[in-house]
């Protein structure tokens, strides 16, 4: 029979406090209200990076402050210098060249046309010169130079395009122009996200500020003719590009650098003063795996929760805290100092002038009893006339007198449900907090049930029941105690229903933003947790009371795999060490890594928690230990 009367039981982290609210709420036979559709969650997206690009330059003011890095007018014009220095060591079929030759040959204007070319292959890695600030005046390509130049000619002979016919002064012979190709924006798009700051250059600096602007401002922007930025405008650019000068034609030139890459988008938005460009999806997936802004130095996945979850979860937590508000759900936690005169009631004192006064205390139990009687007796009173009863049930006494006088006329068909969660509840001495009271719980013994019966309390000599419309959900933490050593008087008036870890869930409720990878490091993290509790579950003083819950890994609506290496360093790894007593050559046993422990455990310190390539080692070695 299932009783009004529930306990939540199992490890930490397996959900109990969310069980219970939603369990709450079907008692309460709620309606969730339809909510307008909002984007949360790419603002927290927008939000993470945000300051993860303010720490980088906050650490490295250099890239804003130096010459050599700043972004101004020094970055100009487009990349389709690319396409044509290409050409020219296609043409001639060399792979070096120096200024004179390079300039005569494209028939550029001079030295400032030519700086433009050597910056677009220094600036992104593709030279043995490489870049320092200072003009080179040779190019040598360097491997991942000749790797794209192996590419042209491959493109140029799947174009049909025959390399001995090119024409270096000709835009038509079938030679890209203006447009990069696919395969030239991947090599760059590569370069830029494992930039880090020994390898930043003045291009790669401009278009990382440029993505950190566009997070700040929320796009991107070019002026139209004549407009003056606002102080605003100004301090945002001055922040993200530490430039100063009234004239901003250079943004048009880090929008062109933007827009030949394919990260940006323009919007329709009809705007008198600028033109907008959006981050579209590869913009938003070059930020989330540049390793500039990854503090563990590996490139960071991206999750976040489903929506769909995500919506249902706020709606039920609104209309949870909205019941909670209307006193329809009380919250209470038990602890070893929490008492039988904070639960039912007892006398306090009161100081006044340096008076005592002492009073009769109404604990929480008996304040939800109150509220639960008066709502029956209310909704059974229809009419103005009854307005002079209903304003005198204003106390248990008075409530109580009422229901003795008209029990046969009260129909408990109108009373609203009610909800009381002990959160906690084998941490309290439960047969002290109940007393006489754990009788009254009891399905058939509530007010309005076929057995009602009730108790005179000790201190008030009140008559006590518990309303048939008062439901009881708790929770009990198993790794604090063992659920056998609860008072079997209280056992039996209880259904208990197990929350065990359930680890497949996370899978369930999180997209790997930027392209599901079944190797993600969530993944990885949960198929290894899953061997870790199959393991934990065989050492006898540790058992199924202490596995470790799933919702260590739900961390937030969107976090990173860095994130992921925290819960290990700071919640999984403490937890298994505090479970062994620190006695690790029991837990190298028990793990089975005998062979692997020097790389994984220290003996005398236990898991070794500051190296990242060790963690992830660690969970790669679990799961595939699952796989023997």
């Amino acid at each position: 029979m299932k009783k009004k009367q529930l306990i939540f039981y199992g490890p930490p982290g397996t959900g109990k406090t969310f069980q219970l609210r939603e369990k709450a709420l079907s008692y309460l036979d709620g309606v969730i209200e339809e909510e307008q559709e909002h984007d949360e969650l790419y603002s927290l997206f927008i939000q993470m990076f945000k300051e993860k690009f303010e720490d980088f330059y906050r650490e490295n003011p250099d890239f804003l402050r130096d010459e050599r890095y700043k972004p101004g007018k020094k970055a100009y014009r487009n990349l389709s210098s690319f396409n044509k220095l290409m050409k020219l060591f296609i043409v001639e079929d060399v792979n070096q060249s120096n200024k004179r030759h390079i300039i005569e040959k494209l028939g550029l204007r001079g030295p400032s046309s030519y700086v433009q070319h050597e910056r677009a292959y220094t600036n992104f890695d593709m030279t043995e010169e490489g870049w320092d600030g200072r003009l080179r005046e040779n190019i040598t390509l360097n491997d991942r130079g000749i790797r794209l130049k192996e590419k042209y000619c491959e493109y140029l002979a799947a174009s049909g395009v025959n390399i001995a016919e090119l024409d270096i002064n000709s835009n038509n012979d079938g030679f890209p122009d203006r447009e990069l190709p696919a395969f030239v924006i991947d090599t760059i798009y590569d370069v830029l996200k494992n930039t880090d700051k020994n390898t930043m250059s003045l291009w790669k600096n401009t278009i990382l500020c440029s993505l950190w602007f566009i997070l700040e401002c929320g796009f991107i922007f070019t002026y139209r003719d004549d407009v003056i930025p606002t102080q605003e405008e100004k301090n945002l650019i001055h922040k993200c590009f530490n430039y100063n000068n009234e004239d901003m034609s250079f943004l048009d030139w880090v929008v062109t650098y933007l827009k030949d890459l394919g990260l940006i988008i323009l919007s329709t938005d009809e705007d008198e003063r600028m033109r907008k460009y959006y981050l579209n999806e590869k913009g938003e997936t070059l930020i989330v795996n540049l390793n500039i802004l990854s503090d563990s130095g590996i490139q960071d996945g991206v999750y976040m929760i489903k929506p769909s979850i995500r919506e249902k979860r706020e709606q039920n937590k609104n209309l949870f805290l909205n019941y909670k508000r209307d006193e329809r759900i009380e919250v209470v936690t038990f602890h070893p100092s929490y008492e039988y005169e904070d639960f039912i009631e007892g006398i306090s004192v009161e100081v006044n002038h340096q008076d005592l006064k002492y009073f009769y205390k109404t604990g929480m139990l008996k304040e939800v009893c109150t509220r639960a009687l008066k709502n029956v007796i209310k909704n059974n009173l229809v009419g103005s006339e009854n307005e002079d009863i209903v304003s005198q049930l204003n106390s248990w006494s008075n409530c109580f007198k009422y229901y003795q006088e008209n029990r046969s006329s009260i129909n408990w068909e109108l009373a609203d449900n009610y909800v009381f969660i002990i959160d906690e509840l084998n941490r309290g001495d439960v047969a002290k907090v109940f007393g006489e009271c754990i009788t009254l719980i009891e399905d058939d013994k509530r007010l309005g049930a076929a057995n009602e019966l009730s108790v005179r309390l000790p201190y008030t000599h009140d008559e006590f029941g518990i309303p048939k419309n008062i439901y009881f959900i708790c929770t009990m933490n198993t790794s604090d105690k063992s659920i056998g050593l609860l008072d079997i008087a209280l056992r039996r008036r209880f259904n208990f229903i197990p929350s065990i870890p359930n680890l497949d869930l996370i899978k369930d409720c999180y997209e790997y933003k930027y392209n599901f990878n079944a190797e993600s490091l969530l993944n990885a993290s949960v198929e290894a947790l899953k061997v870790i509790n199959s393991k934990l579950i065989t050492v006898p003083f540790i058992g199924e009371d202490k596995l470790i819950g799933h919702s260590v890994f739900m961390i937030d609506d969107i976090f990173r795999d860095e994130d992921i290496l925290n819960a290990w360093k700071y919640d999984i790894f403490p937890m298994i060490e505090e479970y062994f007593f620190g006695e690790f050559d029991l837990l190298i046993s028990t793990f089975n890594i005998e062979n692997e422990a020097s790389n994984y455990i220290n003996i005398n310190r236990g898991f070794e928690k500051e190296d990242n390539e060790k963690i992830i080692s660690f969970i790669n070695f679990m799961v595939n230990q699952n796989a023997r």
